[in-house]
């Protein structure tokens, strides 16, 4: 099993990170009240950007309220969370491509009220996996054992500037998406492909999370 924790904020944290993490709790309770939130996606622009560890803070900052949070990766070319949380990798390609059960691939972290459900094992073929009716399947089953389910994906701009579409597809299947951008190296028209992407998909962004906007800030909404 993976040893390496990333830095998850701790319930009542007093530091600047933990304060912004329950500005977007806000925002995003904010969206439940108004529209009926159920659904999450948190996509990144290119890689690099920490979808995965933003992800799983807000899940955590959620389920410190009491929320029954399951946490999704939806990463299936380089998955992150179950070594965020220190979790086996097992998960969604366990339960298409083995018959595993949905109850036993959710993983506990430790922390009250928030449930992972990791990618599981790599595939030659990631798309197949998002295509997968089985997918769409858990993505109801999902919604029906937790007060929001949030997703990470595989950001939609990947090495040499290749498109990957993993995220409008999961964005189309959701009830809002939050989109994460690096100040200093995402590039203007970049940002506009990206967007456009999104909106070809019909994505809901309900927001907008932009980091190293300076050395005292590492992110703003």
């Amino acid at each position: 099993m993976p040893q390496h924790r990333e830095y998850i904020i701790a319930d009542r944290e007093q530091t600047p990170v933990a304060e912004a993490f329950r500005a977007l709790r806000g925002k995003i309770q904010a969206a439940q009240t108004a529209s009926g939130l159920k659904a999450l996606l948190f996509a990144s622009a290119s890689q690099g950007e920490g979808s995965g560890i933003t992800a799983a803070n807000t899940a955590t900052s959620l389920a410190y309220t009491g929320k029954k949070i399951i946490l999704v990766e939806c990463n299936f070319r380089t998955p992150t969370l179950h070594n965020v949380f220190g979790l086996l990798n097992a998960g969604i390609t366990n339960i298409i491509y083995e018959n595993a059960k949905l109850e036993s691939m959710l993983q506990s972290p430790g922390i009250t009220n928030l449930q992972i459900l990791p990618s599981g094992p790599l595939t030659n073929n990631p798309s197949d996996v998002l295509f997968h009716p089985v997918l769409r399947e858990l993505g109801e089953q999902l919604n029906t054992l937790a007060d929001l389910v949030i997703y990470t994906c595989s950001p939609l701009v990947v090495a040499s500037n290749e498109i990957a579409t993993d995220a409008c597809v999961l964005a189309s299947r959701v009830d809002g998406v939050i989109l994460l951008v690096e100040a200093r190296t995402l590039r203007v028209h970049t940002a506009s492909k990206v967007l456009a992407l999104l909106k070809g998909a019909r994505a809901n962004i309900i927001g907008t999370v932009l980091h190293n906007v300076s050395d005292e800030q590492d992110l703003i909404f």
